[in-house]
C-alpha cells in the first residue's frame, strides 16, 4: 500500500500504512522557513521532517471515521460538525505528550490539521488546507486500508500487483476482447 501524500506551501502531511501494527501513521510537518514559495533543489528537504515532525497513528475504526467525515463535508452543503481524535499516552499508562488529528470545514474551506500538545500553552500542529480532490482522495484512501488492515481486502500496489489481467500469471491472459466477449 503506498502512502498519501498532501503537500502545500505551508505544510506537508503523509499518511503511511502499517500492516504489521494494522495502522496508519499520519505525519504531519511544517515548510521550512523560507521555503514557502520555492522548490527545494535536489536533496534539500521543504518540510522539517526531522525537527518539526508530529504523527499520530490511525486504527482501522478510526480510518472509516475520517472517511465518513470526509465524505460528509464532501456532500454537504452547510457547516459540518468537525472531526476531532484526540490520543492521550498516559490513559493507557505510556509516556508521551497528546497528540491529535482534527478535519473541519470553516467557512468554505477544509483543513486537516495534526497536533501535538505537551500542555494547555505548548502546543504545536500542523494545518493543511484540502480541496474538494483532496477530500475524495483522502476519503478513499482511508476507507480501503481500513479494509485492508482489518482483512477484508487485499492490499497492494500497481507495480508489485503481479496478477494483472493480461499478464503470464492470469489465466484470462488474453485482449480485453477475449476476456469479455461482448
Amino acid at each position: 500500500m503506498n502512502p498519501l501524500k498532501l503537500y502545500r506551501s505551508s505544510a506537508g502531511v503523509r499518511l503511511s500504512p502499517n500492516a504489521e501494527r494494522k495502522v496508519v501513521f499520519v505525519e504531519g510537518a511544517p515548510v521550512v522557513p523560507g521555503m514557502e514559495k520555492t522548490m527545494p533543489e535536489k536533496g534539500q528537504n521543504k518540510y522539517q521532517w526531522k525537527e518539526g515532525k508530529i504523527s499520530i497513528a490511525l486504527k482501522p475504526e478510526e480510518l472509516m471515521n475520517l472517511a465518513a467525515k470526509c465524505e460528509e463535508i464532501r456532500l454537504g452543503n452547510g457547516e459540518v460538525k468537525e472531526l476531532s481524535m484526540v490520543h492521550d499516552p498516559s490513559k493507557g499508562g505510556f509516556q508521551g505528550d497528546k497528540k491529535a488529528l482534527t478535519l473541519r470545514r470553516t467557512n468554505g474551506s477544509t483543513f486537516l490539521t495534526v497536533g501535538e500538545f505537551k500542555d494547555k500553552n505548548n502546543v504545536k500542529k500542523v494545518n493543511v488546507p484540502l480541496s474538494r480532490e483532496d477530500l475524495y482522495r483522502l476519503e478513499k484512501f482511508a476507507a480501503q486500508t481500513a479494509m485492508v488492515l482489518d482483512g477484508w481486502a487485499i492490499g497492494g500496489s500497481p507495480t508489485t500487483n503481479s496478477n494483472r489481467p493480461g499478464d503470464s500469471g492470469d489465466s484470462t491472459n488474453g485482449t480485453p476482447g477475449e476476456r469479455f466477449p461482448f
